[in-house]
């Protein structure tokens, strides 16, 4: 339950105690002027306090969807991507990959989590017909994009607006087909330097916002809003078209908010009127408190007996006179302790004792906000430490092999001056290496790839072992267009190299062997070392076991860089790619030597980030 939430529950509650002790008899009408102008004082102030905290609580979503569309904008390759779909000739086989790539990076782009735990769904489509959306339960079967798009209204708006964002009132979702879905939406065109790249829609569920404009009493209180171009984005169920458009005028009137319930010409009913309007969105808010709901339970038994009235009438004035004292007093400590609240003292928990329920939920829920945003501070500093992190380790990343490419292009000419070919061909294959292992545009690779690569290590192992090192490599070409994390297989062998033959001096023989089976790929390591010790190949077992427990409680993807933690890594980096889709085994050949055997889906699921 949010805070907000919480504070209309303990509204309703100290409004239904209220309501009871007024209820009871009370003297002529005359005598409950000094009681009606502090209950509605009391009202104006709560609904006050209720009127922000709706608008601070739409604002708050409204700004996770703007983020989430500035976030797109600002990406380079998705907007290059768009430029990709909207730009090239599809007719033109030359033209397939790029256009496949483009489609991936922006489904990669929407099928994330946060956009599935905060938001219904995000849309981008363009005059072209192309349409993706993270929610692909409910727009699986869109069809007719550009149909649809016509018969959008806001659509030359948001195209007027050239990149600005645009708030769209409720509507029905026009991209699900069946049983459309009433929503609310943030929109934003994207203008291109060759042409329209598309639309970005972020929508959210109309359940929503009635949860965010909800009140403690909708009979009292009823609810109407609008956007900057005069809208109306939401109304509630006690208004009629009149009466929205009477309180939308009354509202852009300049006036002083009072105690005072006006009487509305329309409805003839003493109404005050609180209006908001947020700087931020352009969401004007009005609030329309009935007098004659909130001060009917004090007339209820004003034909009662004069003496009996006033009796009654002294002892509830007594008691709200205490009643609000013992209200106000601990309301004002957690007024205060809210206003005293700093970075340095949110996590210093604070107990209230106080015989009244409602109070001491209200400080708990005061102390259980101050943890949460806490613990929320505490997440952003850490995600912007290793941000900070991640930014100097690929900055160093980019010096070290600029560096080295340098000093092998020396070695190797120094190599052919002195007549020695071997000498650049060796330090041809390292750069090749480098490159492979050091770049950053992919983290995947084909297998061809990763072979060609593997291939390379071998042949420069082959150098120094000489007559001691033999390979065969032999993969069904069908396989070979699969992908896979980069620095795979050159792991496995280098761990075969390094840490099978320690005990024996026999000439080293390793093989790859890699076929099709069903709508998988499977590849095959064979050497004839030593194998694995029985208690290696349980510690290896289950460490490999413990790697996904880890990986899928979210406790260590930190560690999961290429070049590291061996064969733990190697399989942790596979799992969480083909998202645990992956066969791993590890033993000894009955002839002597190990084998290890990966098998994985021929084509990855793009969902798994």
């Amino acid at each position: 339950m949010t805070l907000v939430s919480e504070f209309f529950f303990l509204s309703r509650k100290l409004h239904a105690k209220v309501s009871f002790y007024h209820a009871l008899p009370d003297p002529p009408a005359a005598h409950l002027l000094p009681a009606t102008s502090l209950f509605e004082d009391n009202a104006r102030n709560s609904y006050s306090l209720v009127a922000d905290k709706i608008l601070e609580q739409f604002e708050g979503q409204f700004r996770s969807m703007e983020f989430f569309e500035t976030n797109l904008v600002s990406d380079i390759q998705f907007k290059s991507s768009l430029d990709t779909l909207g730009s090239l000739d599809r007719t033109n086989p030359l033209n397939s990959i790029l256009l496949n790539e483009a489609v991936i990076y922006l489904q990669r782009s929407l099928l994330t989590y946060s956009t599935a735990k905060n938001f219904y769904a995000v849309n981008v489509f363009n005059n072209q017909g192309d349409f993706f959306s993270s929610n692909f339960m409910d727009h699986a079967s869109v069809g007719g994009v550009t149909d649809t798009l016509k018969t959008l209204d806001w659509a030359p708006r948001a195209v007027e607006l050239s990149g600005k964002r645009l708030l769209l009132p409720p509507y029905d979702d026009p991209w699900k087909v069946t049983n459309p879905k009433k929503v609310f939406g943030l929109v934003r065109y994207m203008p291109g330097s060759r042409g329209d790249l598309g639309f970005i829609e972020v929508q959210n569920s109309y359940e929503l916002l009635e949860h965010i404009f909800k009140v403690p009493d909708p009979k009292f209180a009823r609810v109407a809003a609008w956007t900057e171009a005069g809208e109306l984005f939401y109304q509630s169920t006690a208004l009629n078209e009149a009466e929205t458009k009477a309180y939308r005028q009354a509202a852009s009137e300049p006036r002083v908010e009072g105690s005072a319930f006006p009487r509305n010409a329309l409805t003839g009913r003493e109404e005050l009127l609180l209006s908001r309007t947020s700087s931020e969105t352009g969401l004007t808010l009005v609030l329309a408190l009935d007098r004659a709901i909130l001060v009917r339970p004090l007339f209820v038994t004003a034909s009662l007996t004069g003496w009996i009235g006033l009796l009654l009438l002294a002892v509830s004035m007594l008691y709200n006179w205490y009643s609000s004292r013992q209200l106000t007093q601990p309301l004002r400590l957690i007024s205060k302790r809210m206003e005293a609240t700093e970075l340095e003292n949110l996590p210093n928990a604070q107990a209230l004792d106080h015989p009244n329920d409602e109070i001491r939920a209200l400080n708990d829920a005061f102390q259980r906000l101050k943890e949460r945003l806490d613990d929320s501070i505490q997440e952003e500093i850490h995600t912007r430490t290793l941000g900070v992190q991640t930014q100097l380790d690929s900055l160093q990343a980019q010096v070290n092999p600029h560096f080295l490419y340098n000093i092998l292009t020396v070695l190797a000419n120094k190599g052919l001056e002195l007549g020695d070919k071997e000498i650049g061909e060796i330090c041809g294959g390292i750069a090749s290496m480098l490159r492979y292992s050091t770049s950053t545009v992919e983290r995947s690779a084909t297998l061809k790839d990763e072979v060609r690569h593997m291939e390379t290590y071998l042949g420069l192992m082959k150098t120094r072992f000489e007559d001691r090192l033999s390979y065969s490599i032999s993969v069904d070409p069908e396989i070979l267009a699969a992908t896979l994390p980069k620095i795979v297989l050159q792991q496995i062998v280098e761990n075969s190299i390094n840490h099978g033959f320690r005990t024996i001096a026999r000439p080293m023989e390793i093989s790859l062997m890699g076929w099709k089976d069903d709508a998988n790929w499977v590849l095959e390591f064979l050497d004839n070392g030593q194998g694995f010790a029985p208690e290696e190949l349980t510690k290896q077992t289950l460490a490999l076991t413990e790697t996904i427990r880890r990986l899928d409680a979210g406790e260590w993807r930190e560690g999961l860089s290429i070049g590291g933690l061996g064969l733990r890594n190697t399989y942790g980096r596979l799992h969480l790619f083909f998202g645990g889709k992956v066969t791993w085994s590890m033993e000894n050949r009955p002839e002597g030597g190990a084998r290890v055997r990966i098998s994985a889906p021929l084509w990855r699921e793009e969902n798994h980030d």
